[in-house]
């Protein structure tokens, strides 16, 4: 989970599913088989490309989550993580990887309070697209509705870029591990950064030096009508 405030927010939000909480929602599926570098054959028209983020595409699990994700009119990406009881958490992401707004969801309607804001120093224009064997360093600020300023520093490490399917769909990505170090032992997310699309979701999660603790395993894409 986050750490401090932020902690405190996300898992009282993210407990609606009753598995531990992150900063990009709650996964209860198992690793995915699917996950790695392979040789896949050209996608069948119906799979969805990055013409589709206007509507959104959505990201089925093997447990019936469901995760939308819309490119909005600024630029940043609006995400909407839902378990099959309508619990989960609304997410405002920068260059599709960066989270600096968060709400939950009860019963499928958005909750506006309390909320999370994660205030970078920099613009959303100067933080960095994963590159791989980059990375990026950056300390924040969170705050919020119901949260006083609190620090937190935040690593990113691009790895090495390989390719996923979800079912008969097959797109190139790049694994992105993120370190959150605040007042609490730090924590690790591993998200997946769809080059097709520009944006990313959340793989694993878990502290670090040890075996993850969540997996999501996505195993339907498709374009929202």
């Amino acid at each position: 989970m986050r750490y401090d405030l932020a902690a405190a927010f996300l898992t009282a939000a993210l407990a609606l599913a009753a598995e531990p909480a992150t900063a990009q929602g709650v996964r209860r599926s198992g690793p995915s088989s699917s996950t790695g570098p392979e040789t896949s054959p050209a996608n069948a028209p119906d799979c969805p490309t990055a013409a589709d983020l206007e509507k959104g595409i959505r990201l089925t699990s093997d447990v019936g989550e469901v995760e939308t994700i819309r490119l909005d009119d600024d630029g940043s990406f609006v995400v909407r993580f839902e378990d099959t009881e309508g619990s989960g958490v609304v997410m405002r992401l920068a260059h599709g990887l960066y989270l600096t707004r968060s709400w939950f969801l009860d019963d499928g309607q958005v909750s506006f309070w309390p909320s999370l804001i994660v205030n970078f120093p920099v613009s959303d224009a100067e933080m960095p697209d994963p590159v791989p064997g980059e990375g990026w360093d950056v300390d924040v600020r969170l705050g919020g509705s119901d949260f006083a300023d609190v620090a937190e520093s935040q690593s990113y490490r691009f790895g090495e870029p390989g390719r996923i399917s979800y079912g008969a769909c097959s797109y190139d990505y790049i694994p992105v591990t993120a370190v959150y170090t605040g007042s609490q032992e730090p924590f690790q997310d591993v998200y997946y950064y769809l080059t097709e699309f520009g944006v990313s979701y959340l793989a694993e999660s878990g502290s670090v030096g040890v075996e993850p603790d969540l997996f999501t395993n996505h195993i339907k894409i498709e374009a929202v009508e």
